[in-house]
């Protein structure tokens, strides 16, 4: 993981920096098996669009590498994909 990852090389686990956009690349046996992009916004988050947010419940969306989205592009994480099928019912932060 790169340094400029962690906003604090002592705290426990990472945290993205805030609005920065990070290249993943991931190879096994000399063949490239996932090449995404992140982007995290001023939060230090992905962010879901305004476009795909909603109303009027909110949800927070906390876990692992499978909530994160590790290895999926932004319009890809879960997070996301459930604001979308809720059909502007839920607002994720």
């Amino acid at each position: 993981m790169p340094v400029e990852w962690r906003r604090d090389k002592t705290d426990i686990g990472s945290q993205p920096v805030p609005n920065t956009t990070i290249t993943f690349e991931e190879s096994l046996g000399g063949r490239r098996i996932d090449d995404v992009t992140y982007r995290f916004g001023g939060s230090g988050l992905r962010e879901i669009p305004a476009a795909v947010q909603g109303g009027p419940f909110r949800v927070v969306f906390f876990g692992c590498s499978f909530m994160f989205g590790h290895g999926v592009e932004d319009d890809s994480d879960a997070a996301l994909l459930l604001c979308a099928e809720s059909k502007r019912h839920l607002r994720g932060v």
